[in-house]
């Protein structure tokens, strides 16, 4: 999904759910976390985000 996805970088704009996904994604193809272990953080990660907005 990451691959289709379009994200303007040019404005300066810092999406912070991609981020939270490219961090968790990347230790999940490092071989570092399981990927139910990684979908759970994310989940929880972009709830905590959303909560506090």
């Amino acid at each position: 999904m990451l691959d289709a996805a379009v994200f303007d970088t040019e404005s300066g704009y810092s999406n912070p759910v991609r981020n939270i996904v490219s961090e968790e994604a990347e230790m999940y193809f490092q071989g570092d976390a399981a990927l139910d272990e990684t979908v759970d953080k994310i989940q929880n990660r972009v709830q905590t985000w959303l909560d506090e907005r």
